[in-house]
């Protein structure tokens, strides 16, 4: 209530349309809450929002691409917030497994476990996404990803 009175004081703040997009999602009230972030200048947050609103409403293409774009986009090193990151990750992968892109679903979710430090099931996503694609673009993504390899046990002295 109070966002919105914000709003109809200062129309054109985008901080109140960025809270107010952010809310609406919250609150699964998906039509409104794309009314306001389709508004506010992308970070990566704001892509989270954006594409979750779009798949709740049933447009995945446009869910994956907000979200594959900001993930080229934004530096998630350089970001105050990586659970954003791995946010935009984990959903990427839960949408390609929607479609049956199950390649770039577990690539997704390789991804995602990376950004949660967490390399043994990262590395699996990653050997198991290797092993499903013939698509060059995936394998060549997948060969820079230092997680795919197992890590070396110390030699016992």
């Amino acid at each position: 209530i109070h966002l919105k009175q914000a709003l109809d004081l200062k129309p054109a703040e985008p901080l109140f349309w960025r809270a107010l997009g952010i809310c609406y999602t919250e609150k699964e009230e998906f039509t409104l809450a794309l009314r306001y972030l389709k508004k506010v200048n992308q970070d990566a947050e704001i892509a989270f929002y954006l594409g979750l609103a779009y798949e709740h409403n049933g447009n995945i293409d446009k869910a994956i691409k907000i979200w594959q774009s900001a993930l080229e986009k934004f530096d998630p090193h350089l970001s105050l917030n990586l659970s954003d990151f791995s946010r935009i990750c984990y959903h990427l992968g839960h949408a390609f497994a929607n479609k049956k892109k199950l390649d770039w679903a577990h690539y997704y979710l390789g991804n995602y476990f990376e950004l949660e430090g967490k390399p043994a099931q990262a590395r699996y996503h990653f050997q198991k996404a290797k092993n499903l694609t013939k698509d060059k673009a995936l394998k060549v993504k997948i060969g820079k990803k230092p997680n795919l390899k197992e890590p070396k046990k110390e030699d016992k002295k």
